[in-house]
């Protein structure tokens, strides 16, 4: 019928005139009303409103201008809209009935269904052609039957599609939520509870870092928790492949400003006069988003010094930078934040608590920002007489939890786990929470019920990190380095590939980079180069010299990359067992020389065939020195 109206509009008089007439207002629906070629589709939409008895329902022009504002964007469940008004979706439903004539997703029988209309026509009527007492012109969300909190309240509505659903501190997708054990990480937490209240402080920004699986989500949550409970927290955004968005960029802005509006009126009505001005404003870059919706607020607020201060500071965390959308959309936020600071010194009060992984492009940000003096740095350590300690401690509370449970299984003063299994438990977790509490887990087995039997295989497999068995006890910890190799994307990137075959084949003796170059003939950038993604499982110096050491954090990433059971086709490369990385002809002298030392595995390119393999498994690294001569 829209197209129907257009002909018939256009053929009624002058073709040309009327043809420009229709564009016009197309161009601009509150272009005359003689003008309008619609007059027949808007009479329609009009029979449906007044045969729905709008004024008899109440919340439904508010509805109805939430849809309007959302089409052409991600379109609102009942059950989020629902929930935005604080109403059942039955009831939300109530408030349409008779609509279903302009919705495309009538009947209205499920929770997930999304609101949307059939066609943008019914919008710019709604907008500009319904009385303006039900609907103004320049608020179309604003019912006249509701207080002005309604209008505010609509910010929510409005932000809440464009969230990262998962996100929160309390969120049930995190669940359980990572606590700190009884006694752990202590130091650490207490010198940031001392950065929190001191009123003198000078750093804006507190950047807490650490390797994959060192803790460092467990210590922001406690860390955000505490400000929770002390009312100091403002927004706490944990970013993880669990959060839903979490990779797209423009999320994480609008995710901030939600949890903002939805704890302090003031701001959300701040942002819901600047989303009035422009309901554009999500649609921008992150740049301009985070200009009016974060620092045009609070500095608006901070000159009226209304919900923060620096003894009662307003703490930003924001848990798991490393895991948000690209490199680039995460220098680019930390300089936001940095201009951030610039604005709102730390004596203002308004702090942020960040985390993430020690990769270059943000170590070397958090580098700037510490010789400035507006960034504090902590880092979460797995190694140190302080880590290895609070695992001690775990493991034998753990241990004790576990006797306590299953008594039946022991005698009454029957040592458990022995001097000797403990010990060796011990050494090989170091001051690494997250293999710890794997142990744990698996030798607390519900489904197993038989801890002595359990932590006899975990003994064995620690010991023998390929013995096969389709228990493992490693499999979070797996998890978690695959997904490292994934977002590094190793299986494009055989210069890395042959660095970790190196350091995992002589990892008892240890590499500096200076023995990698030499060997693989590669100069210090594509070192560099080839490992980026990598600096959350190796620890590669960012700032020192050749002659210092690559090493692993913890000796299981190299037990995972040994094994293929775990770590797949990576495993054989890793090994030898099939070709690691093709290395120039030119460089033969230092690879024999590397070779006689025992390393078992590399590829050699020659004249005829610049990829040349040789599989070197032990029998064939003879043939392989003499092909080298």
């Amino acid at each position: 019928m829209y197209a129907q109206c257009i002909i018939q509009f256009i053929g009624d008089q002058d073709p040309v005139s009327r043809l420009r007439d229709c564009l016009r207002f197309l161009d601009n629906p509150l272009w005359p009303r003689e003008n309008n070629p619609f007059s027949a589709l808007y009479f329609i939409y009009q029979q449906v409103l007044s045969d729905a008895e709008l004024d008899s329902l109440p919340n439904t022009m508010q509805i109805l201008g939430f849809c309007a504002y959302s089409m052409g964007h991600e379109q609102p469940s009942a059950f989020m809209l629902a929930q935005s008004l604080n109403m059942h979706v039955e009831t939300l439903y109530a408030r349409l009935d008779g609509l279903y004539p302009v919705f495309a997703s009538a009947p209205f029988d499920a929770p997930a269904a999304s609101l949307q209309f059939f066609h943008s026509s019914f919008v710019d009527f709604l907008k500009y052609r319904v009385n303006p007492a039900k609907l103004s012109l320049t608020d179309p969300f604003h019912d006249s039957n509701q207080s002005d909190n309604a209008s505010d309240d609509l910010t929510l509505l409005i932000l809440t599609p464009a969230i990262i659903r998962g996100s929160e501190i309390d969120s049930a997708a995190r669940h359980p939520l990572p606590k700190c054990h009884r006694g752990t990480r202590k130091l650490m937490r207490e010198r940031i509870s001392a950065w929190l209240g001191d009123m003198n402080r000078e750093e804006s920004v507190l950047w807490v870092t650490g390797s994959a699986g060192a803790g460092k989500t467990t210590v922001v949550q406690n860390v955000a928790e505490y400000c929770q409970d002390t009312g100091r927290l403002g927004v706490a955004v944990f970013l993880s492949p669990i959060a839903e968005g979490y990779a797209d960029a423009w999320r994480l802005v609008p995710t901030l400003s939600h949890q903002l509006a939805r704890q302090y009126p003031g701001y959300k009505s701040l942002v819901n006069e600047y989303l009035m001005e422009d309901p554009h404003i999500l649609e921008k870059d992150v740049r301009s988003q985070f200009h009016n919706v974060i620092t045009k607020p609070l500095e608006a607020l901070q000159k009226e010094q209304l919900f923060y201060s620096a003894a009662n500071p307003l703490v930003i965390v924001l848990d798991g930078l490393d895991q948000y959308a690209s490199k680039g959309a995460q220098t680019e936020f930390i300089s936001l934040i940095a201009e951030f600071t610039q604005r709102f010194s730390a004596s203002t009060g308004l702090l942020w608590i960040i985390s993430s992984r020690p990769e270059p492009h943000l170590m070397k940000m958090l580098q700037k920002m510490t010789t400035v003096g507006v960034a504090k740095h902590e880092e979460v350590a797995i190694t140190g007489v302080e880590a290895q300690d609070e695992v001690e401690q775990m493991l034998r509370d753990g241990f004790y939890d576990i006797r306590r449970r299953w008594s039946y299984r022991f005698g009454p003063v029957e040592l458990w786990p022995d001097d000797i299994h403990w010990l060796n438990l011990r050494d090989k977790a170091s001051g690494f929470f997250l293999f710890a509490s794997c142990i744990l887990r698996y030798v607390a087995d519900e489904d197993q019920q038989d801890p002595r039997a359990m932590l006899a295989l975990a003994l064995r497999l620690v010991e023998d990190a390929i013995m096969p068995h389709s228990l493992h006890p490693f499999r979070p910890l797996d998890s978690l380095y695959e997904q490292v190799l994934v977002n590094a994307q190793l299986q494009d990137n055989p210069v890395a590939i042959g660095i970790l075959s190196f350091c995992v084949n002589h990892v008892a003796r240890g590499m500096t980079i200076q023995n990698i170059l030499d060997v693989l003939y590669i100069d210090r950038p594509t070192f560099n180069s080839a490992l980026e993604g990598l600096h959350s499982v190796v620890k590669i110096p960012l700032f020192g010299g050749n002659n210092e050491r690559v090493e692993f954090y913890h000796p299981s990433f190299a037990d995972y990359l040994r094994d293929p059971q775990r770590s797949g086709l990576l495993a054989h490369q890793i090994t030898g067992e099939q070709d690691t990385l093709p290395v120039s002809s030119s460089n033969r002298p230092p690879i024999k020389a590397y070779l006689d030392g025992g390393h078992a595995s590399i590829s050699v390119a020659g004249p005829s065939n610049p990829f040349r393999s040789v599989s070197d498994v032990t029998p064939k690294r003879k043939k392989l020195v003499a092909y080298v001569d």
